[in-house]
């Protein structure tokens, strides 16, 4: 499964190199081509199972076009459910994290914009997403790319903590160089300095 993007090319490598949790025999579709379905509707805002089966559906002779899946078919949301919930979600984050750096690092995003150095950091609380805690929500800090439109990382706060130190690490593990990060003032701490 090769495209005339080489971004995109790239992406379908490493994909391949992610562990598949399934058995051999009576493997249908591509877990590429099923990783590819579930990122491309997450970013077109087709959230959750159903909505990536929808998506899935009404897009489909864009994706047979596109990545000519084998027999043409493409996978149900159950089949995809199902697959999502087997995988190494770290290892599939990597891979993403990945990505993100070849995008912002590739020659199209080289071009001259005031934007293109600007990398805005910010915490949000995500209701709903922790039905095992008594809070019923998840911190988490994000780096956006300005330019790019994309969150370059994201991580979930300590509960136990605030979002001072997760931030700091954050910035430490981003390879970003040369660029200028924009944070609320409650990062402007005299007994934190910024790890950089």
């Amino acid at each position: 499964m090769e495209t005339n993007n080489e971004l995109l090319t790239k992406l379908i490598t490493r994909f391949k190199t992610l562990e598949d949790p399934r058995r051999k025999a009576g493997q249908r579709h591509q877990q590429e081509f099923m990783l590819l379905i579930v990122l491309f509707a997450t970013m077109s805002n087709y959230l959750g199972y159903r909505a990536i089966g929808d998506f899935a559906k009404k897009h489909k002779e864009e994706l047979i076009a596109l990545f000519k899946p084998k027999k043409a078919r493409i996978p149900s949301f159950s089949t995809i459910r199902r697959f999502l919930k087997s995988i190494n979600i770290e290892e599939f984050k990597e891979i993403y994290k990945w990505w993100l750096q070849e995008i912002i690092t590739s020659k199209n995003a080289e071009e001259s914009s005031p934007s293109s150095n600007y990398y805005p950091i910010d915490g949000k609380a995500v209701r709903g997403a922790n039905k095992a805690s008594k809070t019923d929500h998840v911190h988490l800090v994000s780096i956006f790319s300005a330019f790019k439109q994309v969150v370059v990382d994201s991580a979930k706060v300590d509960a136990k903590s605030n979002e001072i130190p997760c931030v700091q690490e954050l910035i430490a593990a981003s390879d970003l160089k040369g660029v200028i990060f924009t944070l609320d003032a409650l990062h402007c701490q005299k007994k934190q300095p910024l790890l950089l």
